[in-house]
């Protein structure tokens, strides 16, 4: 039970890391617009920007005292755009590889217990139930079924509970962000769903 616990808490923290990584990346995006649109640089200004950052066409870090106070601000929140995403990004790197060790650990174990149950199981049979029944049959019927368990019980439970985290937590920040817009988008869903239903049946 602490291995399903911990995995399936570890499962859940992973699902959150998309989400902010998600508007991380927004917000990334929105400064760079703003910043553009602050400084009125046009769209032959914009490819300077990558091709020669020293060019003295971009209005980032002239010598006018507002402007360079603007070069520092958008330095400054590259720099903590940069920081949180190492963060989420280590963040959910340990806490994948948790998630996929537990549960994996946690089925090994379920696993174990079910073969020695099932040994008992046996040993605790009378002799004439051996005589009608194959052992390489029981054998096989043992494995194929202990196998299937660890199919449905290990990691892809975790997978589960972290779609399960990443579309809720991606659902509660749409709604901080934009309940309106949010709703909107929610509306088209049946539609949607009715489409990919109609194309998956046209294809196959």
């Amino acid at each position: 039970m602490v291995f399903i616990f911990l995995g399936s808490l570890s499962a859940i923290i992973h699902g959150i890391g998309w989400p902010l990584v998600c508007i991380n990346l927004g917000e990334l995006i929105d400064t760079f617009i703003n910043q553009f649109q602050g400084n009125n640089v046009s769209s032959s200004d914009s490819l300077t920007l990558f091709s020669d950052p020293s060019s003295p066409a971009l209005p980032f870090c002239n010598q006018t005292a507002g402007i360079v106070s603007d070069c520092v601000d958008f330095e400054s929140e590259m720099e903590k755009r940069a920081i949180t995403f190492a963060i989420v990004g280590l963040a959910t790197l340990v806490f994948a590889f948790f998630q996929i060790s537990l549960w994996v650990m946690a089925a090994q174990r379920q696993i174990t217990r079910m073969r020695k149950a099932a040994f008992r199981a046996i040993l605790s049979q009378e002799i004439g139930w051996f005589d009608l029944h194959n052992h390489a049959e029981i054998t096989s019927q043992l494995v194929d079924g202990i196998e299937k368990v660890h199919e449905g019980i290990g990691d892809k439970v975790g997978v589960v509970i972290q779609g399960l985290s990443s579309f809720v937590a991606g659902l509660g920040i749409a709604f901080w962000k934009s309940w309106e817009m949010t709703l909107i988008v929610l509306s088209l869903v049946p539609l949607l769903i009715l489409s990919l239903t109609f194309i998956s049946k046209a294809k196959y």
